[in-house]
């Protein structure tokens, strides 16, 4: 269920979930985190808003036994991973402004260098004059034996995409 609110003056929503289940579950506060990103998500496709709502997720468990689970949802990482993590989703998101660093700074790395000319300069009207310098970095990834590398720029599609 969800309501409307004023809260200081602004509307925002309390999403209430109702937990039927006789079973407790685990990763319920991500579950939780996915409901409040699509009431979120929903509300700027609806209202055209420039900001997003105010959403407090409430849950009401109505299983047999007592609650058994974090609600946390930094309790879900792993013990050495959760300080990351915190630290990182409740942080700015880093951002390279490629369009503000020049060819050469790019070239003086290699490996994100070569992504990251390709990147900066993939909507470029005339492409040839970037391809001649960028091939030189490509060749000296080959002589370093990691064509992979290569194809997945060149080729993401025909490259069987992993996650770490």
């Amino acid at each position: 269920m969800l309501f409307s609110f004023n809260f200081n003056g602004k509307p925002g929503f309390i999403y209430l979930l109702v937990e039927h289940a006789s079973t407790p579950q685990p990763f319920l506060p991500f579950r939780m985190l996915k409901y409040v990103m699509a009431i979120m998500e929903d509300h700027l496709k609806r209202t055209k808003s420039r900001t997003l709502p105010f959403v407090l997720p409430l849950v009401l468990y109505t299983g047999k036994k007592e609650y058994p689970y974090s609600m946390d949802f930094f309790d879900l990482f792993a013990p050495e991973e959760k300080m990351l993590a915190k630290e990182t989703l409740h942080a700015p998101y880093p951002l390279i402004d490629l369009s503000q660093a020049t060819d050469e700074e790019f070239k003086k790395y290699i490996w994100f260098g070569s992504m990251g000319l390709l990147l900066k300069h993939i909507h470029d009207g005339d492409i040839l004059p970037f391809f001649k310098g960028f091939l030189d970095l490509l060749k000296e990834i080959e002589k370093q034996g990691e064509t992979r590398y290569i194809y997945t720029h060149l080729c993401p599609n025909s490259v069987k995409k992993r996650y770490f």
